[in-house]
């Protein structure tokens, strides 16, 4: 089962008082990361409860990695672990970096 809808309503609400005038701190890149996740109907296959930042996007220091285990269902159905998600720390542009198996 997902996260329930409440909260995936407080992540909505909190994305939109993000203030990007002052770059983007890890704790918001996971909110952004989350947002996007719901947005984009990823958070089927995420966990988005568990999103982390684990370091900077390989070959791009300008951008906060976010990763994401994948859900217990999708886990075992399909075999996947995690998905990334790459948020630029200035302006908070959001890239998908897609999932895997380990």
């Amino acid at each position: 089962m997902g996260v329930n809808l409440n909260y995936k309503e407080q992540i909505k609400e909190k994305y939109k008082n993000i203030d990007l005038s002052d770059g983007v701190s890890k704790e918001e890149a996971i909110i952004i990361a989350q947002n996007y996740l719901i947005g984009e109907e990823l958070d089927k296959i995420c966990d988005i409860a568990t999103g982390e930042v684990v370091g900077d996007m390989y070959n791009n220091p300008g951008y906060w990695h976010v990763s994401f285990s994948a859900t217990h269902k999708v886990k075992r159905e399909q075999g996947l672990k995690w998905a990334s998600v790459y948020v630029n720390k200035r302006t908070g542009e959001v890239k998908y970096g897609g999932e895997g198996p380990s």
